[in-house]
């Protein structure tokens, strides 16, 4: 990956510090206190102008917003919804602390309660979200030692899955992986943070599906269903932290078909973006949520 120009850097370690628990800030919209429509960039322009306070209420009230996948044919509605619900906290479109209704996620899916009232139940059951006693639902807060723990599961299961599928790539499949990367590269350049989130996640998804296994990938999804919601806090500080190019070396490791260097890039490529949060910008985001 591109390593970003040093004004980009003295930006995104300002934002990461100063305003770390409220980095859901490239795609979400906002609107003034009139509600006239802005940028969806205005609470990173006002903080990067020096209003940080401006900056932080503006990305704090920023509405979720959902895009939903095609509805296969033979899917029903409750799955459906179960589905557009799973990827957009996968993808971190659920901010941490963030609370909504059950009616209001129905409204944006434009369903009725009950599918909604279902798949929100599944996901509480998974972990990935809260039910809370006002029927609302929310993203859970993040610990130091929480996301340690994701951090040594994801590296385990995730390099093992990669190890398990590197027989299974052909040369379609390793073209499918570059094109995967260069769409990382470019949502990173443009600070495009809903395609870097996608196209990272399915960099990492169609590399394990390649084995084929019935359990290493439920298992990683529901992990990343637990911190889907704070890879745009990661994403803040990925710039500057980010020293070598990990997807690159996985990419190398599967040419060369050594098992060894691909585990190792998976490990790396974990380790320096879940690695990228502080104890304390974790702790600052638990008060403050």
């Amino acid at each position: 990956m591109q390593e970003l120009p040093d004004n980009q850097k003295r930006i995104g370690v300002t934002i990461a510090k100063k305003c770390a628990h409220i980095l859901d800030f490239a795609t979400l919209p906002c609107t003034t206190a009139a509600r006239h429509p802005v940028q969806p960039a205005c609470g990173v322009m006002a903080a990067m102008s020096g209003n940080l306070e401006c900056g932080a209420k503006i990305l704090a009230k920023a509405p979720i917003v959902i895009q939903p996948p095609q509805r296969d044919d033979n899917e029903t509605l409750q799955e459906w919804v179960y589905r557009a619900l799973r990827q957009a906290i996968m993808t971190g479109h659920f901010v941490p602390g963030h609370s909504v209704t059950i009616r209001g996620v129905a409204e944006m899916l434009n369903v009725s309660l009950m599918p909604v009232r279902e798949a929100l139940r599944r996901l509480v059951a998974e972990r990935a979200l809260e039910l809370l006693s006002n029927r609302r639902v929310t993203v859970p807060k993040m610990t130091p030692s929480k996301l340690e723990e994701l951090a040594s599961a994801r590296i385990a299961l995730e390099s093992l899955a990669a190890v398990r599928a590197l027989p299974a790539i052909n040369d379609e499949l390793l073209q499918t992986l570059r094109a995967l990367d260069e769409e990382v590269d470019h949502a990173l350049h443009d600070g495009d943070v809903t395609t870097y989130l996608q196209k990272n996640q399915a960099f990492h998804l169609t590399l394990y599906r390649a084995g084929d296994s019935q359990v290493l990938i439920p298992l990683i999804e529901s992990l990343w269903l637990q911190f889907g919601p704070f890879m745009r806090m990661v994403l803040g500080r990925i710039g500057v932290s980010y020293v070598l190019d990990r997807h690159a070396e996985a990419l190398k490791a599967i040419e060369r078909k050594d098992p060894l260097a691909l585990r190792l890039a998976i490990e790396g490529d974990i380790r320096d973006g879940m690695g990228s949060l502080s104890q304390e910008e974790l702790l600052a985001n638990a008060r403050d949520n």
